[in-house]
Protein backbone atom coordinates (compact mmCIF):
# COMPACT_ATOMS: atom_id res chain seq x y z
CA UNK A 1 0.00 0.00 0.00
CA UNK A 2 2.76 2.07 0.34
CA UNK A 3 4.07 2.25 -3.00
CA UNK A 4 0.20 3.75 -3.92
CA UNK A 5 1.19 6.61 -1.88
CA UNK A 6 -2.20 6.20 -0.58
CA UNK A 7 -1.40 4.34 2.68
CA UNK A 8 -2.59 7.43 5.40
CA UNK A 9 -5.88 7.05 3.97
CA UNK A 10 -6.33 3.93 4.99
CA UNK A 11 -4.90 4.56 8.30
CA UNK A 12 -1.90 2.34 7.62
CA UNK A 13 1.97 2.60 8.46
CA UNK A 14 4.28 4.60 6.42
CA UNK A 15 6.76 1.90 5.50
CA UNK A 16 9.52 5.29 6.03
CA UNK A 17 9.05 8.09 8.41
CA UNK A 18 9.54 10.34 5.86
CA UNK A 19 6.51 9.33 3.43
CA UNK A 20 4.08 11.23 5.91
CA UNK A 21 4.44 14.10 3.54
CA UNK A 22 3.49 12.00 0.22
CA UNK A 23 -0.05 12.40 1.06
CA UNK A 24 0.07 16.14 1.77
CA UNK A 25 1.63 16.25 -1.63
CA UNK A 26 -0.81 14.42 -3.24
CA UNK A 27 -4.06 16.29 -1.89
CA UNK A 28 -2.24 19.55 -2.43
CA UNK A 29 -1.83 17.98 -6.35
CA UNK A 30 -5.38 17.19 -6.55
CA UNK A 31 -7.04 20.50 -4.98
CA UNK A 32 -4.34 22.34 -8.11
CA UNK A 33 -5.98 19.66 -10.17
CA UNK A 34 -9.79 21.58 -9.79
CA UNK A 35 -8.17 25.29 -9.85
CA UNK A 36 -5.94 23.67 -13.40
CA UNK A 37 -9.59 22.62 -14.92
CA UNK A 38 -10.71 25.80 -14.44
CA UNK A 39 -8.39 27.81 -15.97
CA UNK A 40 -5.18 29.12 -14.05
CA UNK A 41 -5.00 32.75 -14.50
CA UNK A 42 -3.29 35.27 -11.56
CA UNK A 43 -6.44 36.41 -10.66
CA UNK A 44 -7.90 32.84 -10.02
CA UNK A 45 -4.57 31.48 -7.66
CA UNK A 46 -4.94 34.61 -6.05
CA UNK A 47 -8.89 33.76 -5.07
CA UNK A 48 -7.80 30.25 -4.71
CA UNK A 49 -5.01 30.90 -1.80
CA UNK A 50 -7.41 33.35 -0.11
CA UNK A 51 -10.08 30.74 -0.12
CA UNK A 52 -8.14 28.18 0.91
CA UNK A 53 -6.44 30.45 3.81
CA UNK A 54 -9.79 30.85 4.92
CA UNK A 55 -10.69 27.52 5.04
CA UNK A 56 -7.90 26.91 6.80
CA UNK A 57 -9.74 29.22 9.53
CA UNK A 58 -12.43 27.59 9.68
CA UNK A 59 -11.19 24.29 9.88
CA UNK A 60 -9.45 25.30 13.02
CA UNK A 61 -12.83 26.08 14.41
CA UNK A 62 -14.67 23.42 13.29
CA UNK A 63 -11.81 20.54 14.50
CA UNK A 64 -13.68 17.69 11.98
CA UNK A 65 -11.14 15.11 10.56
CA UNK A 66 -13.15 14.70 7.51
CA UNK A 67 -12.61 18.86 6.61
CA UNK A 68 -8.73 18.52 8.01
CA UNK A 69 -7.91 16.00 5.64
CA UNK A 70 -9.17 18.13 2.47
CA UNK A 71 -8.12 21.59 3.58
CA UNK A 72 -5.18 20.06 5.63
CA UNK A 73 -4.39 23.66 8.05
CA UNK A 74 -0.86 22.10 8.91
CA UNK A 75 0.19 22.51 5.64
CA UNK A 76 -1.98 24.58 3.93
CA UNK A 77 -0.10 27.95 4.92
CA UNK A 78 2.85 26.57 3.15
CA UNK A 79 1.71 25.91 0.04
CA UNK A 80 -0.45 29.44 -0.50
CA UNK A 81 2.96 31.61 0.63
CA UNK A 82 4.49 29.39 -1.55
CA UNK A 83 2.10 30.11 -4.72
CA UNK A 84 2.06 33.46 -3.99
CA UNK A 85 5.83 34.19 -3.64
CA UNK A 86 5.92 32.32 -7.44
CA UNK A 87 3.07 34.97 -8.30
CA UNK A 88 5.25 38.05 -6.51
CA UNK A 89 8.10 36.35 -8.68
CA UNK A 90 6.49 35.82 -11.91
CA UNK A 91 4.32 39.23 -11.82
CA UNK A 92 6.12 41.69 -9.73
CA UNK A 93 5.21 43.13 -6.07
CA UNK A 94 1.48 43.43 -5.34
CA UNK A 95 0.03 43.83 -1.80
CA UNK A 96 -2.18 40.76 -1.90
CA UNK A 97 -0.06 38.51 -2.77
CA UNK A 98 2.24 39.96 0.07
CA UNK A 99 -0.54 39.91 2.75
CA UNK A 100 -1.13 35.88 1.78
CA UNK A 101 2.75 35.30 2.42
CA UNK A 102 2.43 37.42 5.87
CA UNK A 103 -0.90 35.37 6.43
CA UNK A 104 0.88 31.96 5.79
CA UNK A 105 3.63 32.47 7.81
CA UNK A 106 1.69 33.53 10.96
CA UNK A 107 -0.42 30.64 10.49
CA UNK A 108 2.83 28.42 10.38
CA UNK A 109 3.68 29.17 13.32
CA UNK A 110 0.83 27.12 15.25
CA UNK A 111 1.20 24.63 12.67
CA UNK A 112 4.63 24.07 13.30
CA UNK A 113 4.62 24.89 17.67
CA UNK A 114 2.13 21.77 17.55
CA UNK A 115 3.95 19.33 15.41
CA UNK A 116 6.90 19.93 17.49
CA UNK A 117 5.03 20.33 20.69
CA UNK A 118 3.56 16.48 19.89
CA UNK A 119 7.40 15.05 19.12
CA UNK A 120 8.74 16.58 22.44
CA UNK A 121 6.04 14.63 24.44
CA UNK A 122 6.45 11.42 22.66
CA UNK A 123 10.25 11.38 23.10
CA UNK A 124 11.06 14.06 25.92
CA UNK A 125 12.38 17.27 25.78
CA UNK A 126 16.12 15.79 26.57
CA UNK A 127 15.66 13.68 23.37
CA UNK A 128 14.30 16.37 21.58
CA UNK A 129 15.59 19.55 23.19
CA UNK A 130 13.86 22.21 20.27
CA UNK A 131 12.78 25.28 21.85
CA UNK A 132 9.96 27.95 20.63
CA UNK A 133 12.10 30.52 19.63
CA UNK A 134 14.23 28.25 17.81
CA UNK A 135 11.14 26.98 15.72
CA UNK A 136 10.08 31.02 14.82
CA UNK A 137 13.23 31.91 14.05
CA UNK A 138 13.83 28.79 11.44
CA UNK A 139 10.14 29.58 9.99
CA UNK A 140 11.38 33.21 9.98
CA UNK A 141 14.64 32.29 8.09
CA UNK A 142 12.79 29.78 5.57
CA UNK A 143 9.86 33.05 4.92
CA UNK A 144 12.77 35.58 4.38
CA UNK A 145 14.86 33.56 1.86
CA UNK A 146 12.27 32.12 0.03
CA UNK A 147 11.27 35.88 -0.26
CA UNK A 148 14.30 36.88 -0.82
CA UNK A 149 14.45 34.33 -4.10
CA UNK A 150 11.30 35.29 -5.26
CA UNK A 151 12.18 39.24 -5.13
CA UNK A 152 15.40 38.32 -7.39
CA UNK A 153 17.77 39.39 -4.64
CA UNK A 154 19.18 36.00 -4.33
CA UNK A 155 20.47 34.42 -7.30
CA UNK A 156 23.09 31.69 -8.24
CA UNK A 157 24.10 31.49 -11.88
CA UNK A 158 23.28 27.85 -12.84
CA UNK A 159 25.95 25.34 -13.30
CA UNK A 160 26.14 21.54 -14.05
CA UNK A 161 27.16 21.20 -9.88
CA UNK A 162 23.96 23.02 -8.66
CA UNK A 163 21.75 20.98 -10.75
CA UNK A 164 23.31 17.73 -9.67
CA UNK A 165 22.85 18.99 -5.27
CA UNK A 166 19.36 20.29 -6.84
CA UNK A 167 18.55 16.70 -8.04
CA UNK A 168 19.98 15.36 -4.88
CA UNK A 169 17.99 16.82 -2.46
CA UNK A 170 14.78 14.74 -3.10
CA UNK A 171 16.67 11.57 -2.80
CA UNK A 172 18.38 12.35 0.35
CA UNK A 173 15.22 13.39 1.99
CA UNK A 174 13.58 9.93 1.40
CA UNK A 175 16.81 8.07 2.31
CA UNK A 176 18.15 10.24 5.29
CA UNK A 177 16.86 8.89 7.94
CA UNK A 178 17.12 5.44 6.61
CA UNK A 179 21.17 5.57 6.26
CA UNK A 180 21.11 7.25 9.77
CA UNK A 181 19.27 4.51 11.38
CA UNK A 182 21.66 1.70 9.90
CA UNK A 183 24.83 3.70 10.44
CA UNK A 184 24.71 5.50 13.22
CA UNK A 185 24.01 2.97 15.93
CA UNK A 186 27.73 1.15 14.33
CA UNK A 187 29.98 3.88 15.02
CA UNK A 188 28.50 5.90 18.00
CA UNK A 189 30.95 4.46 20.74
CA UNK A 190 33.98 4.06 18.34
CA UNK A 191 34.32 7.94 16.81
CA UNK A 192 33.70 10.88 18.32
CA UNK A 193 30.13 12.72 17.52
CA UNK A 194 31.45 15.00 15.20
CA UNK A 195 32.81 12.14 12.91
CA UNK A 196 29.47 10.05 13.49
CA UNK A 197 27.62 13.29 12.02
CA UNK A 198 30.11 13.89 9.32
CA UNK A 199 30.47 10.09 7.88
CA UNK A 200 26.62 9.61 8.37
CA UNK A 201 26.04 12.82 6.18
CA UNK A 202 28.66 12.08 3.09
CA UNK A 203 27.39 8.89 3.09
CA UNK A 204 23.47 10.31 2.54
CA UNK A 205 24.74 12.53 0.16
CA UNK A 206 26.53 9.87 -1.83
CA UNK A 207 24.23 7.33 -2.35
CA UNK A 208 21.09 9.87 -2.50
CA UNK A 209 23.48 11.27 -5.58
CA UNK A 210 23.96 7.77 -7.23
CA UNK A 211 19.94 7.48 -6.69
CA UNK A 212 19.70 10.35 -8.61
CA UNK A 213 21.98 9.72 -11.59
CA UNK A 214 21.39 6.13 -12.10
CA UNK A 215 17.65 5.61 -11.10
CA UNK A 216 15.57 9.08 -11.24
CA UNK A 217 17.50 10.73 -14.38
CA UNK A 218 16.98 7.66 -16.53
CA UNK A 219 13.46 6.91 -15.37
CA UNK A 220 13.28 10.24 -16.25
CA UNK A 221 14.42 9.98 -19.69
CA UNK A 222 12.08 6.94 -20.42
CA UNK A 223 9.14 8.57 -19.79
CA UNK A 224 10.06 11.95 -21.45
CA UNK A 225 6.84 12.90 -23.85
CA UNK A 226 9.28 12.28 -27.50
CA UNK A 227 7.15 14.38 -30.26
CA UNK A 228 6.92 12.98 -33.73
CA UNK A 229 9.64 13.51 -35.92
CA UNK A 230 6.93 15.69 -38.25
CA UNK A 231 6.24 17.89 -35.93
CA UNK A 232 8.14 21.07 -35.89
CA UNK A 233 6.21 23.65 -35.17
CA UNK A 234 7.27 25.62 -32.00
CA UNK A 235 4.29 25.84 -28.91
CA UNK A 236 2.88 29.45 -28.98
CA UNK A 237 3.36 30.98 -25.99
CA UNK A 238 0.23 33.66 -25.41
CA UNK A 239 -0.57 35.80 -22.46
CA UNK A 240 -3.47 38.20 -21.91
CA UNK A 241 -2.03 41.46 -19.95
CA UNK A 242 -3.96 42.15 -16.94
CA UNK A 243 -5.61 38.80 -16.81
CA UNK A 244 -2.56 36.94 -15.81
CA UNK A 245 -3.62 33.88 -18.32
CA UNK A 246 -1.39 31.84 -19.91
CA UNK A 247 -2.31 29.25 -22.63
CA UNK A 248 0.20 27.46 -24.77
Amino acid sequence: MNATMFQRLFKLTDASGVYWSLWAELRFYLLIAILVIVGVTYRRVLVFGGVWLAAVVIAGQLENPVVDEIVMPKYAPYFVAGMALYLIHKHGNAWLPWLYVLAGYGLSWESALGRVHSRIDAAGFKNMPVTDVGVIVTITLIFAATALVALGLVRLRPSRLLTALGGTTYPLYLFHSVIAVALIPLLVGDLPPWAVVTITTLTAVVVSYLVYSFAERPIQRLLKPRRSPQTTSAPVVQVEKGVGAITL
